[in-house]
């Protein structure tokens, strides 16, 4: 199997990843809090126990964090642990009306479910619906319209009819944002149609104003909506691997919990994501002021080399270079990595993402793309 992730460095090129400089994740420029470094390193004494199966110190401090009950949130090794985990849950499901959704074995003799898709949007969820045997419905997004998620999605679930929809907010690769009225709209429309709604906000916690985006408060009132974030980008932790989810439907997340392996989050993960929700409303501001200020640096350049530039929302920038293909290669060339968007579903030649960094290494990248262009 080829990973199509950013971010995959040795893999991909058979380099150390101090050869290139990575534009191609999109993870908090600021890099991790000392206090999770810390707490991680002093964890490695307690490498020599299993770890606690339901990290039920982490899902505390995380409720905490997100205003929400402990039974409510599910630890898991990275996001897209908890979005496989999800696919398999939706496959134990039959149709059921409202909340009232009715668990029972998977067996041949019933319909694979259907799953809706984005397009484009993030792989790991067409990945984890094929895996469970899933068919695959997709809503395009327009171009005309910024490959935003709007309305039209309502009447695409409603022709669908799906057993499961992923929305994610703001959308990767390209950066647009749904209010929380649409998202409210959308878990309305899944809930008459008996289907699990998953709203991946994995990078709403760098967008301004993030509170008001987030489909969080809603879980007590659509039990259908599973929520999906991540240590992995906002505190800069993608080695530790650690996701978590918060759903309102308690015998869900449990069915979520069973399918999978026990013990998902290492005490190393667990300890890491514990220390770095401590106090972390400041790291968070700061995270977030930096990023506005480095991408407008960035979005302004780009413009200024015949970009196309999407408007961005969050810690990275989605683009279409005119003169097409090829882009990517010739900065590797230069010693830049950057996202090559072109396998996406619903894109083609000349799209890309890049992350925001540091001011040294953003400027880094526009010396690069001038080089590139001549």
């Amino acid at each position: 199997m080829k990973t199509v992730h950013g971010g995959n460095i040795f893999d991909e090129y058979g380099v150390a990843d101090d050869e290139l400089i990575d534009f191609s994740t999109n993870i908090n420029p600021l890099g991790m809090r000392d206090e999770a470094r810390d707490a991680m390193r002093d964890a490695i004494e307690r490498t020599g126990i299993y770890p606690d199966s339901r990290s039920l110190e982490l899902s505390a401090k995380i409720a905490e964090h997100e205003g929400v009950e402990r039974e409510q949130v599910l630890c898991g090794g990275g996001a897209s642990d908890i979005i496989f985990r999800f696919a398999y849950a939706v496959m134990g499901l039959a149709k059921g009306s409202g909340d009232d959704v009715e668990i029972q074995k998977h067996t041949a003799a019933h319909r694979p479910a259907t799953v809706l898709l984005t397009a484009p949007s993030f792989s790991d969820y067409e990945r984890a619906a094929r895996a469970a045997g899933a068919d695959i419905e997709y809503h395009y997004l327009e171009k005309e319209k910024g490959f935003a998620i709007d309305g039209s999605i309502i009447g695409a679930i409603r022709t669908a009819a799906p057993d499961a929809v992923f929305v994610c907010n703001p959308n990767n690769p390209v950066g647009s944002l749904m209010d929380a009225s649409l998202v409210k709209n959308i878990a309305e429309e899944c809930r008459s149609a008996g289907a699990m709604l998953l709203v991946d906000e994995c990078f709403l916690d760098f967008v301004d104003g993030h509170a008001r985006f987030s489909a969080i408060p809603l879980v007590d009132g659509y039990r259908n909506i599973v929520v999906l974030k991540a240590f992995t980008k906002t505190f800069s932790m993608p080695g530790a691997r650690l996701g978590y989810a918060v759903c309102g439907d308690i015998g869900f997340v449990e069915k979520m919990r069973s399918c999978g392996p026990d013990w998902p989050v290492s005490n190393i993960a667990q300890a890491g994501g514990i220390a770095s929700l401590r106090d972390a409303s400041d790291y968070l501001n700061e995270s977030r002021n930096f990023i506005v200020e480095q991408r407008e640096f960035l979005v302004r350049e780009l413009m200024c080399l015949g970009m196309v530039v999407y408007p961005p929302s969050a810690n990275f920038i989605f683009f279409y270079c005119p003169s097409g293909s090829g882009l990517a290669g010739a900065l590797l060339e230069r010693g830049i990595l950057i996202r090559d968007c072109s396998n996406y579903v619903g894109l083609g030649a000349g799209y890309y993402r890049v992350a925001v960094l540091d001011e040294e290494k953003n400027k880094r990248l526009i010396e690069a793309l001038r080089s590139a262009l001549i």
